[in-house]
């Protein structure tokens, strides 16, 4: 029952973002063009969570969790729909074995999207200005981190499958616990993160996925973050 009012709380604040988005035309979800700037997109994305549903006091944590991985995955969306448009990157997502569960063999493009994404500001942009702008906000954030987590649940990760869209097919309630404990770690391990803080938040997501199962590589949990980012952004029908 709780675990379900978490999940509640965490749509009821995606939707809420999602209609002040639309309201403000934050995104473009109606238009072709591609954003000027994935900068602009994180400004956006800020002013609205800051100004439209919580006031000037700071954070809703909830909506910062959905707001981080909904701003992630349209960036992604765009940069992988680009480079297979233009010819960069072959469209060749497979699937593989694993053991006891399926494993996803990635092409180069992926492994380069974290690294492109992790450059890009969108994220850095979010974070820092809310750390400015509420410096409680980590102390929420940690608090939701440990309430989602609860006994057993480390056992029930999502199985990473793509499909040919490129579009993971994780349950929405699945995607939000883990977002929340990933960036929740993140907080705890990188909030004076070495050089770019968008670089900071992509390696302690990585190393934090890397937590739930130790053998994956700190390249290949990187990845997942990223893919988990892409499942948000497909649950918005704002974008």
């Amino acid at each position: 029952m709780l675990a379900r009012n978490r999940i509640a709380d965490g749509h009821e604040a995606h939707e809420a973002f999602a209609q002040t988005l639309r309201r403000n035309n934050g995104f473009p979800a109606d238009r072709a063009e591609r954003p000027e700037t994935i900068d602009n997109l994180g400004l956006s994305a800020l002013q609205a969570v800051t100004g439209s549903l919580e006031g000037p006091q700071g954070l809703h944590a909830p909506t910062l969790f959905v707001a981080l991985g909904a701003l992630a995955g349209y960036a992604a969306k765009w940069a992988v729909a680009l480079d297979i448009a233009d010819g960069r990157v072959s469209d060749d997502f497979r699937l593989q074995p694993g053991e006891g569960r399926r494993s996803v063999v990635y092409s180069d493009h992926v492994r380069d999207l974290v690294a492109g994404l992790s450059r890009q500001s969108a994220l850095s942009i979010v974070l820092g200005a809310a750390t400015r702008a509420n410096a409680s906000s980590f102390a929420k954030l940690e608090a939701l981190t440990h309430r989602a987590i609860l006994p057993g649940r480390a056992n029930a990760m999502p199985d990473y499958s793509v499909e040919a869209r490129h579009f993971p097919q994780f349950a929405p309630e699945a995607l939000l616990m883990m977002l929340w404990e990933n960036i929740g770690r993140t907080f705890r391990a990188e909030r004076r993160p070495r050089g770019d803080l968008a670089l900071g938040l992509a390696f302690a997501a990585a190393h934090a996925l890397s937590a739930w199962r130790s053998e994956l590589s700190v390249e290949t949990a990187a990845t997942l973050f990223v893919e988990s980012a892409l499942a948000m952004s497909k649950i918005d029908r704002a974008f």
